[in-house]
């Protein structure tokens, strides 16, 4: 079962827009053991996988995009 909580478009339209600027962003987020969570980095994608919308961070980071908290860019 598939617990995703369907984001705004104007959350997904403003990490687009940080995606395609290519600047660093600070995201803080709830891991997968419901902690919160910071990863810094460039969001290189913003992708679809199983019915919940994803982005994937220059270090490697998988963020489910309803589980991001805040979005602080630099």
């Amino acid at each position: 079962m598939n617990d995703y909580n369907t984001v705004s478009c104007d959350l997904h339209d403003h990490l687009s827009a940080i995606a395609t600027s290519k600047k660093e962003c600070c995201l803080t987020y709830l891991n997968e053991e419901g902690k919160f969570a910071q990863v810094q980095g460039q969001i290189i994608d913003i992708y679809a996988v199983d019915g919940s919308d994803w982005c994937q961070i220059s270090d490697g980071s998988r963020i489910r995009l309803d589980r991001i908290e805040e979005i602080a860019q630099s």
